[in-house]
């Protein structure tokens, strides 16, 4: 997949996520919702591995502001 292909994935995946944790717990998620949670955690992982080079070029190559925020979520994925 192309650059802005996996950025658009892994924001959709984020932002689903995002919602998710709007409506119940990550604790609710890890249980009564487990396969579906499941599914979107793999999800996410196969659109991250090629972020950090994506990072950065971006940050070597342009202007920082361009990153997209950090999810501090994913460090409890």
């Amino acid at each position: 997949m192309e650059r802005d292909e996996l950025r658009t994935t892994l924001v959709n995946h984020l932002e689903t996520l995002r919602r998710n944790l709007q409506v119940v717990s990550m604790e609710v998620l890890k249980t009564k919702y487990k396969k579906p949670f499941d599914v979107l955690r793999q999800d996410i992982c196969k659109a991250l591995p090629p972020i950090p080079a994506f990072w950065y070029s971006m940050v070597c190559g342009s202007n920082t502001n361009t990153l997209m925020r950090p999810y501090p979520i994913l460090m409890q994925l």
